[in-house]
């Protein structure tokens, strides 16, 4: 009888832990599942933002980078700005165009000009 009280409080901690890392684990896959859903919209908006001028077909590949100052020095670090990675700009009119489109850095429109 004496040792009844130390098992049931043995069983109730370890209810708590299991009930504990469940609660764990749906709040880790809550937020993946948002992340996953941030991350769809984000790339949605990148492919309305950046598109082929000419054809219309949107940028299929997010790459990123950013601004630092090395040196006194602004440089170019792949880090945070997205910019479509399969257009190239343009030299002219400097919009965004597809590899299609595009002859030694000038777009098929600009070519003709």
């Amino acid at each position: 009888m004496s040792q009844d009280w130390k098992k049931q409080f043995e069983e109730e901690r370890q209810r708590r832990q299991k009930q504990r890392l469940e609660e764990d684990r749906a709040r880790q896959e809550a937020e993946e599942a948002r992340w996953e859903r941030h991350a769809a919209i984000e790339f949605a908006n990148f492919q309305r933002k950046y598109k082929c001028h000419i054809c219309g077909k949107p940028s299929e590949d997010m790459r990123t980078y950013d601004w630092v100052v090395e040196d006194g020095n602004m440089v170019r670090d792949d880090f945070d700005q997205p910019y479509p990675g399969d257009l190239a700009m343009c030299q002219n009119c400097r919009r965004w165009t597809c590899y299609a489109h595009l002859y030694e850095g000038v777009c098929r429109r600009c070519w003709g000009k």
